[in-house]
């Protein structure tokens, strides 16, 4: 049976959520990064 109208229209709009989450994640990502660089490994100076 071939898919109805409906049916394509949803299988063709894009997943905006899966997106946004994707989003979010990315950016806890870089703010962790961000802070462990910045934070941790520029706030010890040089390598002893």
């Amino acid at each position: 049976m071939a898919p109805s109208r409906e049916e394509l229209e949803k299988m063709a709009s894009t997943p905006r959520g899966a997106y946004a989450l994707m989003l979010v994640v990315a950016a806890l990502l870089f703010v962790g990064w961000a802070l462990l660089y910045f934070g941790r490994f520029l706030g010890n100076g040089p390598v002893r």
